[in-house]
C-alpha cells in the first residue's frame, strides 16, 4: 500500500551464526500517521483522499473507505462492479510482479520478451475496469484473452515455469498460516478503536500469529512442498489463476462492512497483498472525527509476524547466499514497500 510521497521502506536484519538465522528484526519507515489526514474532511471525500494517496492498491483503499463511510452513515451503498474492480487489480498486480517485481538478488522476471505484447493489454484493461472505462464484458474479454496468451491457468505451465526459477532450498519450512479472514473484522476494527496508530503500526491479535495474501489465500490448494519458497510461489500463481477465474465466473467474500456503533464504520477487503482495513469515526456535523487504516504488510513483516517466525532458525548460509534467500522470502511475502536485507555474521552459537 504504497504512499505516493514519502512511502517508506522496510531494513531486514538478520544475524547468521553457523549458516543459521539465529535473531531477525524489522525496522519500518512506513508512515501510519496518513490516516490524520482524513480528518476534519467531510466524509464523502475520504474514499477520493484514499484513492489518491496510495499509489499501490488505490482501487482496493477507495472500496474499503467507501464501504467504511457508507456504514458510518447509515446509507445504502451499490456493490455494483466492486467485485470487477478488485479482482483487475489484484490480477494486475500479480501479472506486473511476473515481469518485474523481484529483487536484483531474485530474478529479472518470469515471462520473456515475445509475452510482453499480452501482458500489456491484461495491464491496460484492468486498469480500465478499476477506473470505470469501457464496457465492463469487454474489458473483462480482454483481459481472459491475455492470460490465454500468456497461458495462465492452462496445464499449469506458467506454474511449472515459475517453480523452476525459485532456489532449490529447504531452508524455508512450508508452514500453514494463521489466516486473517472476515471473522476477524470486528476485533481488529475494536483494535483499531481503542490503541489508533499503535495498532496500524503493529496489528495483532492475542494468541496470534496472523498471515494474509496470496499463500494465505491459497495454501489449501497447494501440491506438496519441501521448500517454503516453492510453495509461496505456487501461491502466488494459483492466486492469479484464481482471479482470473472469479473475473469470468463472480465471486463472493472479497469484501465485507459493519459497524460497532453509530456513526462508525469499517470496509475490509481482500486487496492484492492482502485484507486491508479502513475505519472511520463521524462528529455529529457528519466530518470525520477520526480515521484507521491497517495494510497487510503491517501484519506479515510484524516483529513477531509470520515473516520473522520463517525466518528464525533457518539454514540460509552466509555471505551471498544467505542475502539472496532471505530476499527471496521477503519478496514472496510482498511487501508493499521497497525492502533491503542486511546480513550479519556472527560468532558460532
Amino acid at each position: 500500500m504504497t504512499i505516493e510521497a514519502g512511502s517508506g521502506a522496510l531494513t531486514i536484519k538478520a544475524a547468521v551464526s553457523d549458516g543459521h538465522v539465529r535473531a531477525a528484526k524489522i525496522l519500518s519507515t512506513r508512515p501510519v500517521s496518513v490516516s490524520r489526514l482524513f480528518v476534519g474532511r467531510p466524509a464523502r471525500e475520504a474514499p477520493v483522499l484514499a484513492g489518491r494517496l496510495f499509489s499501490l492498491c488505490g482501487y482496493s483503499h477507495t472500496i474499503a473507505s467507501r464501504l467504511a463511510v457508507a456504514t458510518s452513515m447509515n446509507a445504502d451503498l451499490s456493490h455494483q462492479g466492486f467485485a470487477l474492480g478488485l479482482l483487475a487489480e489484484r490480477i494486475g498486480d500479480s501479472v506486473r510482479a511476473l515481469v518485474m517485481g523481484w529483487p536484483e538478488a531474485c530474478i529479472a522476471g518470469l515471462l520473456s520478451p515475445e509475452e510482453i505484447v499480452p501482458v500489456r493489454d491484461v495491464l491496460a484493461a484492468c486498469r480500465d475496469l478499476t477506473a470505470g472505462n469501457g464496457d465492463p464484458s469487454a474489458l473483462v474479454n480482454r483481459v481472459l484473452n491475455g492470460a490465454k496468451a500468456l497461458e495462465i491457468g492452462r496445464s499449469s505451465r506458467l506454474r511449472d515455469r515459475a517453480l523452476t526459477m525459485v532456489p532449490s532450498e529447504q531452508a524455508f519450512l512450508p508452514i500453514s498460516p494463521d489466516v486473517l479472514t472476515e471473522d476477524d473484522d470486528e476485533q481488529v476494527t475494536l483494535s483499531l478503536e481503542f490503541q489508533r496508530e499503535a495498532f496500524a503500526q503493529l496489528p495483532y491479535l492475542p494468541d496470534r500469529c496472523v498471515e494474509t495474501g496470496a499463500f494465505a489465500r491459497c495454501h489449501d490448494r497447494l501440491a506438496t512442498h519441501g521448500s517454503g519458497l516453492a510453495a509461496r510461489m505456487e501461491a502466488r500463481i494459483r492466486d492469479l489463476e484464481q482471479a482470473i477465474a472469479d473475473l469470468e465466473n463472480g465471486a463472493d467474500g472479497l469484501f465485507s462492512t459493519g459497524s460497532l456503533q453509530a456513526g462508525q464504520g469499517y470496509g475490509a477487503v481482500e486487496s492484492p497483498r492482502g485484507r486491508l482495513y479502513h475505519w472511520v469515526k463521524l462528529d455529529e456535523a457528519g466530518l470525520i472525527a477520526d480515521y484507521g487504516i491497517v495494510a497487510p504488510t503491517e501484519w506479515n513483516f510484524h516483529p513477531a509476524g509470520p515473516f520473522v517466525a520463517g525466518l528464525l532458525g533457518a539454514k540460509v548460509g552466509s555471505a551471498a547466499t544467505a542475502q539472496r534467500l532471505i530476499a527471496w522470502l521477503a519478496a514472496m511475502f510482498d511487501p508493499c514497500v521497497p525492502f533491503r536485507v542486511a546480513l550479519a555474521e556472527t560468532d558460532n552459537a
